[in-house]
């Protein structure tokens, strides 16, 4: 939320910085004094009847605020994917967690019927097999 009002503000400043730079060769034909302004705050182009007003530090700034911009911008599609990337992991090892933990409990299972198995051929016990829910000898 402050980064969007400091971004309006900062958007406003420069329209208002744009609007000062238009109407500046106007005021330069009115105001020579102007031209005694650091180079890099006002640059002040004459040629005969044409006159050429920037801002080499209004440039510098808008240039700097557009690779900010890029970089932010990045940075959220970058963090997007990665969530995108993790939510993506985390489903698929939900998914193969709950099939190894069926195939854990018949793992476990088949060990269990496999030691019963193991007894009844030892003869340590009488040896049962339930088949469709009859017991067969």
């Amino acid at each position: 939320m402050a980064n969007a009002i400091f971004y309006q503000l900062a958007g406003i400043a420069l329209v208002m910085l744009g609007i000062l730079l238009f109407i500046m060769p106007m005021l330069l034909e009115k105001v020579p004094s102007l031209e005694e302004i650091p180079w890099i705050l006002l640059y002040v182009y004459r040629s005969g009847n044409f006159t050429f007003v920037t801002s080499p530090i209004l440039i510098i700034i808008s240039i700097l605020s557009v690779i900010l911009y890029l970089i932010q911008r990045g940075m959220e599609n970058y963090w997007l994917m990665y969530y995108s990337f993790l939510r993506r992991e985390y489903f698929l090892l939900r998914e193969r967690h709950d099939k190894y933990k069926r195939d854990n409990e018949l793992f476990k299972a088949l060990e269990k019927q496999n030691a019963r198995l193991s007894a009844c051929l030892a003869g340590q016990e009488a040896c049962q097999e339930v088949r469709g829910g009859e017991d067969i000898q």
